[in-house]
This record gives structure tokens, C-alpha cells and sequence, in this order.
């Protein structure tokens, strides 16, 4: 999430060089940054913001160096402003190069519902300048004109101007290349055609390439020429060539390499399709054979197999294949179930080939359990695909709508979990009028079921239903409480799935809840199973509360009456219906009633207390209270329900949360007040909610000042002068008591403060509190839980100084300097515990693995030849070589001493880091960087040392990122000890 929030801050003025910095990335094929993946992976609100911070960057740029000046600045000049003048229009067209690549990758992600009229002002402005670019600016200009042909694809607004453009440009590249392309290209072809033996030159490299992407190529040329014909041939001659076509064909399909088998599965299937009717039927079979019998089920490649699926659709448009077909397909019915999603998808998509082209019956190749128990449990792109083609069997809209009932009924009875998934998706295959009529559909269902209970209740057998029936009224009952339960989710699926459409079609909304409200009281009657509840209250939560006054009305006395620790859940769905009615208001008012600010204090109190017991008889239920509270906050819709309550009632709330600091250090018995309010358990959920909730507010009200991450400060200091004084002043054997309980109140707090920083909500002073708290938990808490979460807060510390432009650089500077120090503290904290407990402390590293890998990463990205960068390396360095020169010193006789063979040769602490570096490339190269710089300063001194570091390159050597780095360092470590020899040789001669 960090760094697609880098990536958008970066697109400004102020952090120009690190946006040219991504796109640099993106182009870099060993880094793993994609522009695209990224700007497909955003928010639309964060879309938005990034293209209007482009159309500033580009307008600024623009202002800074207007177009009219281009082409004099380009031409050549002694005059050095003009010289100047020229370097600064090449900044800034990189700048613009830069934006027009975003815009260019933006393009594939624009959807209907978002905001783009900034990228389309963007867009408009670079066609504008395309042709006052100077000559040299080729790049450019091939961007801008690819940007104007995939607005024209997209169809977007402007569309018929960027398409001019685009004819244009390609018209004119086109008349550019036409002489190039007679002279050089079609020439030369002639000549070799004309002089060149005839002979077939294809199909011989297909099999003796060594290269397999090279064979592959030459596969796919072969089969765009199969057959391959020699005029000089007669035909028993021409026979056995294309016999050996056809054996070249086999070579294929056996090839050892994935990628060989895929181009022969795809030369295969083109060449039955369109040779069928000529090929000998033996070689048809036996290939069709191979492929279905074999290459659909190669274990050793995804690829492969999914190659098998996709190409078998061209042979489906040869109607003459579908016989065979037939009989083969079914045999791959397992496929369905492979465990790579790439080749589901495809083995679904050749099902609706099947089905399109009416080859056979899908369901005789895929029976349909085996389809509805992957529509059970499959990905979207799988369960979409599935949907559409089972859609016409299970929702026939050219059918009578009784019909849809049944086939619903049915699919129920079948796979209750498919049926969901089906009808989850079902509003993506048809229009949103049907949904709604499927939904009124199912409640004739449902009302005539109860209206026959109702009759066989009065024995009035002959009195008809007000409701039109049809014989699956007659196979219902209510009494069928797996099927009304089903009937009942389906409509709320159903009604989820419009509600948008009924948002904006106020006659069908208004009908649709009518009806339903009208019904609701008698559902709630008659479905009394607990499996109808649920999505009964759904119902009602879909609905206006005035709509179901009696529901509404006893929402809160339910929630109120709830069992405290009872394993029922269903107050969530409760508290759903409070949120999407806005009465919010009911679920705080009944929060802070159990959740009091301050505990009793005086008789007084203790008698109004009775009072209220009398009034209301349910007895206080705090830890019922936290139960709802973090539902709340657990769920972002509800969330955001809880936080457009009025501020004084959600200070109420955080003040009430508060005060399980108290019941915590009456638990660590830090005081000799009253006894606590809260079980331990409880006083944990409660500080933890308080912490979250700090966090939430801050974000909400940030444009009143820090007073809620003030509270979060308040709360630090509070850790640090009751909980980590607890922990010094206490012995070993008490804290083992407790040892639960602080843990889980460090982990709780440092938890909320990398979330804190994460979403770039903590400025420099609270990074330098929290890492000077840091820094107080290392010197005092035994153990190591919390190393990871240290790690964590390091990264987002050190990549979110990118995006703050508020603190100033002295602040910044004492930011990373502080994360050195808790960085080396750390490892020198580790480094000791792998000389106490060896196995722990291994644990320890490899439990740390990820965490660590991720900050060093970060601070290589950002951060390169600054001082962080600097501190963070030569820390992991010096972690590395005194433990090996360590080990090297236990070593009496210089014999012994042989080289690493890799990277289990050293000792556990550098092996494990070590480890961890040479997993990036980029790691590597500033690994090596910063260990030449400390042998060349002489950081690293003596020749046990250098040692050391001679062990370190040659492990990294033998990894899968090597460097040419790894002989720099040994340059420098070879003239350091060619010094050290001279002053040895130096100091003999002195002696003789």
C-alpha cells in the first residue's frame, strides 16, 4: 500500500527525481516495480488524485518551458545561457516522457464510474505539442502517438481528435520506412530467393535448434508453412516429406522444453482444423490423442496444460471435428479441478467454445457436480466463466418466470453453496429487470408456501391462494426449512446485486420494499429456523427501518439481552441493520452504559449505580460491549457508519476505552486502588481498541490538529512510565506471572503505531517518541516478540519520509538517525542471543527473515548514498564479519583454513543475513558497494578481518545474483593486504 501512496506523491514538482526514479524502475527488467500492475492495483479515489497531480506536473513543466522556445534551445550554441537554456528543455522533456508513460499505462484502467477529465486534459495537451517536439525526440513522439491510438481503441472522450492524430503519425512513419523497406529488405529477399538452393529450410532447425525459445520460433514458422512443398518433388517423394512433416509434428509434442510442446500443441491444433478432411485419420487421432491423453495432464507444466485448452477451441471450428471431439473430451473432465487457476480458466473457456458452437453437450464432458463444486469454491475468473455456462439451464429468461422459480429450487437442492455463488453473479449475464423479477418470483414462492400451511392449519383445504401457484408450490413447505432458507438468500444475494439500480429507479425500489415489508412480519412468524434468521435480518437491514417498525423496534433490546462469551453471533448481523438504517447512535448509548469512564469511587456512587439497576434490569456487560465495538471497527462499512456519529459521542466511547489503562495496572498491581472492572482479557481487547480507535479519529478530524494522536503519544508515555518500569523493578520469576499481559500491551502498541505511519498519519516527532520508545523496550524487555513489528515500523519509517513534505530536514535527519541506532541496537541484541541460546535465537532470525528483507529493500530503493543507507549497511556488515572473524580466530593452525563452499559454510548469524541479502540483485550491488567503501577507509582493519570479508564475496559469488561488484571488493581487500605485507617486510628489516 506504501508504495503505491510513494508513487502518487511523487508525481510532483518537489519529488520530481524520485518519480523519474519509478519510471526508471519500471523500465529496469530485474526490478520487480511495474507501472502498470500498480496503476491497475489503485483506488479509484487514488486514480483520481493521480491524474490531477499529472495534469499539475505537466502544466508546470509546460509554464517552465513553453513550446515556442523548444526548437531554438535544441539548435547548437556556444552562448551558455543557451547551453543552459537546452540542458533544462531536456529535463524537462524526460519529465514529460515520464508523465506521458503514466498516462499511457492509465489508459487500459479507466472505467465508466471513474472521474478522468484530468487525464483527458492531459491527453489533449500532448497532442497538442506532438508536433512541435524537436526532431530528435523520437521516443516521445512513438509514446504520444501510442497514447493517441489507445485513446481512439478505448473510445474515450476526444477520441476522434487523438484518432486524427494517430492516423497521421502512422501514415507518416509508414511513407518514412516504404523506400527503406524496398531498398534493404525486399531486395535482399529476392536475391537470396533467386540464388539461395531450393530447399526446405524450416522444418530441419525446428528439431536440431539448441535453444529452445529458438526451436520454438521455428515451430511456429513451420506450421504458418505446413505443408511444406519442393516443386521438384514427384508425388511418392512429396509423400515422404510430409510424412516427416508430420514426424516433426510428434517431435514437438515430446520436446523436453514447456515452451517447445506449447508452440507444437498450437501447430497441431491449427493444422487438423484446417486440414481435417486430407490428413490420414490414423495421424489425425493420434495426435488429437496425444494431446488430450497426455498434454492435458503434463504434470511437470502449468503451461503446457493450459496450452491444451486453449488451442483446442480452433480445432471446434471445424464442424468436422465435433464427432471425434466428443469422444475425447469427456476423458478430461478432471481438469476442471487442476490446481494452477490459468488452466481452469481455459478448460472453462473450451466449454463454452462447446457450447457456443453446439459440438457437443458440456455436461456430457463436465457432468455438472463436478461444475457447481468448483462454482463452490473457485476464484472470480473461474466462477464468472462458469456462471455463464450453466446460465441459460438454472435462469432461462425466454422461459415463463414459474420456470426460473423451479431451476432455482433445484440448484438449491443440488449445491446450497454454488446456488449463492451463481446467483452472486447471475446480474452480470442478463439485465437488472430480470433480477427483480426473479426476486418477486421467489416471494409468490414463499407466500404461497405459508398460505397452504396457513389453509392446512384451518383445514380450509378449499379456499384458494390469493397468490398464483404452480406445481412447485405444491413440493414446497415450510416446513422444508434447508430450502426456505436457501429461497431467502437467494433473494438477499439477488437484491445486493441491484441495489445500486434500485438506488437510481425509485418505482421499483419503492415497490420492491413495499411488498416486502408487507410480508416480513409473517416471514419472521413462520420461518422460525435459526437458518432463515439470518438472512431474514438481512432482508429487513436491506429495507428502510420505518418500513419494519416491529423488527427495528427490537433490535437493541436483543442486543441488549445478548449472553455475554455466548458463542451466538447474531448480534452481527444486528448491528449491520443498526448501521444501514444510520441509528449508530443506539449501539454507542448502549456501549458507554456498560462501558463507565472511571470506576466506582464513593458510596454515593455506588447507591446511583443500584438506582440505574432498577430502572434496568440487564446487569452490566463490558466485555459484551468490546464484542460490538470491534465489529464495528472491524468492518469498513460499519466503521464508517461508527465514525459519522456525532464527536462528542465517540470521545465518550474513547474515553471509556481509556480506562482499561487503569484495570491494566491494576492487573500488573502498579497500583493499590480498586480492584479491576475488567478481566485481563477483557482490559487487552479494551486498550487495543483504544489504540485503534485513537488512530481512526485522528484520521477523521486530521484537520483539527494532532488531538487524537496526541492521545496516542499519551498513551506511549503511559508504557513507558508504568508498564517498562513495571518490568524493570520486578523480578524474573513475577514477571513470568504477567508475562502475557505486557507482551501483548507492547505488541498491541506498536501495532497501531506502524499502522500510524503506514496510512501517513504520524509526522517526525512522533516517529523520534515511538523509536525512542523503541529503543527504552530493547534496554528492558526480555525477549524477542516484538523484533518484528520493530522491523516493520523501520521500513514504514523509511519510506514514508518520501511523502511528507511538512517536516523540515533537520527533523527528517534526526528521523534515520534514530532508525540506525535502533537498527544496530537490534542486531546487537540478536547477535547476543545467538551466544546465550543458539537455537532460539536461529528461530529467532528466521522468524524475522521476511520483515528484515522488506526494510533493507526499502532503504536500498529510497534511500541510496545517504547516510541511512550508509549506517544500515555497514550495521549488517559489521554484524557479519566480527561473528566469521570470530569463528576464524578459534582456528590454531592456518592449514585448517579453507573457503566457503557456500552459503552453509558460515557461521549461523552471517548466514542467515547474508541470506537475506543475496535474495535482490539491487541488495547485492549496495551490499558490495558499502563493503569496498569500509575496506578502502579501513572500517575493516587487520587481516582476520579482511579475511572475513574475502569469505563473504566468494558466498556471494557462488549465488544466483552475482556481481561484478564481488571483484571490486576483492581488488580493494588484495591492496590492503599487499600494504599490510610491506609494512610487515618494512618492520623485519627495521628488526634485522
Amino acid at each position: 500500500m506504501e508504495k503505491r501512496e510513494t508513487f502518487i506523491q511523487a508525481v510532483s514538482k518537489e519529488l520530481i527525481g524520485k518519480f523519474l526514479q519509478f519510471i526508471q524502475l519500471d523500465k529496469d527488467t530485474c526490478d520487480p516495480f511495474n507501472l502498470n500492475e500498480l496503476i491497475d492495483e489503485l483506488s479509484r479515489k487514488q486514480k483520481e488524485e493521480l491524474w490531477q497531480r499529472l495534469k499539475d506536473l505537466l502544466v508546470d513543466v509546460l509554464l517552465e518551458s513553453p513550446v515556442e522556445g523548444w526548437q531554438t534551445a535544441k539548435a547548437s550554441s556556444e552562448d551558455s545561457v543557451k547551453v543552459e537554456q537546452g540542458s533544462k528543455m531536456h529535463g524537462n522533456i524526460e519529465i514529460i516522457h515520464a508523465v506521458t508513460s503514466v498516462i499511457l499505462a492509465s489508459v487500459s484502467v479507466i472505467s465508466e464510474r471513474e472521474n478522468y477529465e484530468a487525464l483527458l486534459e492531459c491527453a489533449v495537451i500532448l497532442n497538442g505539442i506532438l508536433y512541435a517536439l524537436p526532431e530528435g525526440e523520437r521516443a516521445l513522439q512513438g509514446s504520444i502517438q501510442d497514447l493517441c491510438v489507445k485513446w481512439w481503441e478505448r473510445g474515450l472522450l476526444a477520441k476522434e481528435n487523438m484518432g486524427k492524430t494517430a492516423f497521421v503519425m502512422l501514415l507518416r512513419r509508414s511513407l518514412r520506412t516504404k523506400t527503406a523497406i524496398e531498398n534493404d529488405c525486399i531486395q535482399d529477399f529476392m536475391y537470396h530467393g533467386v540464388h539461395l538452393p531450393r530447399r526446405s529450410p524450416v522444418h530441419p532447425r525446428v528439431r536440431k535448434a539448441r535453444n529452445s525459445e529458438v526451436r520454438s520460433n521455428a515451430a511456429l514458422l513451420f506450421v504458418e508453412a505446413f505443408p511444406i512443398r519442393h516443386p521438384g518433388f514427384n508425388a511418392i517423394e512429396m509423400d515422404s516429406e510430409i510424412q516427416k512433416q508430420f514426424e516433426e509434428l510428434y517431435s514437438l509434442l515430446e520436446d523436453p522444453y514447456p515452451v517447445v510442446r506449447s508452440a507444437g500443441i498450437l501447430g497441431v491444433c491449427k493444422i487438423t482444423s484446417k486440414y481435417w478432411e486430407m490428413m490420414p485419420p490414423t495421424i489425425l487421432i493420434d495426435l488429437l490423442k496425444k494431446v488430450t491423453e497426455e498434454l492435458a495432464f503434463d504434470l511437470s507444466s502449468a503451461d503446457v496444460r493450459c496450452s491444451v485448452f486453449k488451442c483446442l477451441p480452433i480445432i471446434l471450428d471445424n464442424k468436422l471435428s465435433h464427432p471425434l471431439l466428443e469422444q475425447l473430451l469427456p476423458a478430461l473432465k478432471y481438469c476442471l479441478h487442476d490446481n494452477s487457476e490459468k488452466v481452469r480458466v481455459a478448460f472453462v473457456d473450451m466449454l463454452l467454445k462447446v457450447k457456443a458452437v453446439r459440438a457437443a453437450k458440456f455436461w456430457k464432458i463436465c457432468p455438472m457436480e463436478h461444475i457447481l463444486a468448483r462454482l463452490e469454491a473457485d476464484s472470480r475468473p473461474v466462477c464468472r466463466r462458469l456462471v455463464g455456462l450453466i446460465f441459460n439451464s438454472f435462469l432461462p429468461v425466454n422461459q415463463p418466470e414459474a420456470v426460473w422459480c423451479e431451476r432455482c429450487v433445484a440448484l438449491l437442492q443440488m449445491n446450497h453453496a454454488a446456488a449463492r455463488r451463481f446467483y452472486q453473479y447471475a446480474h452480470e449475464h442478463t439485465a437488472c429487470t430480470n433480477i427483480a423479477k426473479l426476486i418477486h418470483v421467489i416471494r409468490h414462492c414463499l407466500n404461497a408456501c405459508i398460505q397452504r400451511a396457513l389453509t392446512a392449519c384451518r383445514e380450509d383445504a378449499e379456499e384458494p391462494g390469493k397468490e398464483n401457484t404452480s406445481a412447485l408450490d405444491q413440493t414446497l413447505s415450510v416446513s422444508d426449512a434447508a430450502s426456505m432458507a436457501g429461497l431467502l438468500e437467494i433473494v438477499v444475494i439477488l437484491w445486493r446485486s441491484i441495489h445500486r439500480s434500485l438506488e437510481n429507479n425509485k418505482e421499483a425500489r419503492v415497490y420492491t420494499v413495499d411488498k416486502f415489508a408487507s410480508v416480513l412480519p409473517q416471514y419472521m412468524r413462520m420461518f422460525t429456523d435459526d437458518r432463515c434468521r439470518t438472512p431474514l435480518c438481512v432482508l429487513a437491514s436491506l429495507m428502510p427501518a420505518p418500513a419494519v417498525p416491529v423488527f427495528s423496534c427490537g433490535v437493541v433490546s436483543t442486543l441488549r439481552n445478548q449472553e455475554e462469551g455466548a458463542a451466538d453471533r447474531t448480534y452481527c448481523i444486528l448491528l449491520d441493520c443498526l448501521c444501514s438504517w444510520g441509528h449508530v447512535g443506539h449501539i454507542l448509548e448502549l456501549v458507554c452504559d456498560w462501558l463507565p469512564e472511571e470506576p466506582p469511587q464513593s458510596k454515593g456512587n455506588s447507591a446511583s449505580r443500584r438506582k440505574v439497576r432498577v430502572q434496568d434490569p440487564c446487569p452490566v456487560k463490558p466485555g459484551l460491549a468490546l464484542v460490538y465495538v470491534e465489529y464495528l471497527l472491524t468492518h469498513p462499512k460499519n466503521r464508517e457508519c461508527l465514525l459519522s456519529a456525532p464527536q462528542k459521542k465517540l470521545n465518550c466511547l474513547l474515553k471509556a476505552l481509556e480506562a482499561s489503562k487503569g484495570d491494566l495496572e491494576s492487573i500488573l498491581q502498579l497500583s493499590d486502588g480498586s480492584p479491576p472492572r475488567l478481566s485481563e482479557g477483557a482490559a487487552l481487547r479494551a486498550f487495543s481498541l483504544h489504540c485503534r480507535l485513537s488512530v481512526h479519529l485522528q484520521h477523521k478530524f486530521c484537520s483539527d490538529g494532532k488531538l487524537y494522536l496526541s492521545t496516542l503519544e499519551d498513551t506511549g508515555s503511559w508504557l513507558e512510565s508504568k508498564v517498562l518500569s513495571f518490568i524493570r523493578d520486578q523480578d524474573e520469576e513475577y514477571l513470568k506471572l504477567h508475562r502475557v499481559a505486557y507482551q501483548q500491551i507492547i505488541q498491541t502498541y506498536l501495532t497501531v503505531c506502524k499502522d500510524v505511519i503506514m496510512v501517513g498519519l504520524g509526522d517526525c516527532k512522533f516517529q523520534t517518541r515511538l523509536l525512542q520508545w523503541s529503543l527504552g523496550i530493547m534496554q528492558t524487555v526480555k525477549g524477542f516478540f516484538y523484533v518484528s513489528l520493530l522491523l516493520g515500523i523501520l521500513k514504514e519509517i523509511t519510506g514514508s519520509s518520501l511523502t511528507r513534505k511538512t517536516d523540515s530536514e533537520e527533523e527528517v535527519a534526526a528521523v534515520f538517525d534514530l532508525v540506525q541506532k535502533v537498527f544496530q541496537r537490534m542486531l546487537e541484541c540478536m547477535a547476543r542471543s545467538f551466544k546465550k541460546q543458539p537455537e532460539e535465537g536461529l528461530q529467532l532470525l528466521y522468524s524475522v527473515q521476511t520483515p528484515l528483507h522488506e526494510f533493507i529493500g526499502t532503504v536500498r530503493c529510497w534511500h541510496v548514498d545517504t547516510p541511512v543507507h550508509h549506517g544500515v549497511f555497514s550495521t549488517l556488515i559489521a554484524a557479519s564479519v566480527v561473528e566469521i572473524s570470530h569463528e576464524l580466530r578459534k582456528v590454531s593452525d592456518v592449514e585448517e583454513l579453507t573457503p566457503p563452499e557456500g552459503l552453509s559454510a558460515l557461521p549461523p548469524f552471517s548466514r542467515c543475513l547474508i541470506g537475506i541479502i543475496i535474495k535482490s540483485p539491487n541488495v547485492v550491488r549496495s551490499f558490495l558497494d558499502e563493503l569496498k567503501a569500509c575496506v578502502i577507509s579501513e572500517d575493516i582493519e587487520g587481516i582476520v578481518c579482511l579475511t572475513a570479508v574475502l569469505h563473504i564475496i566468494l558466498v556471494i559469488n557462488k549465488g544466483k545474483h552475482k556481481s561484478l561488484n564481488v571483484k571490486d571488493v576483492a581488488a580493494a581487500v588484495d591492496r590492503r593486504l599487499k600494504a599490510f605485507m610491506e609494512i610487515t617486510l618494512e618492520e623485519d628489516s627495521l628488526e634485522r
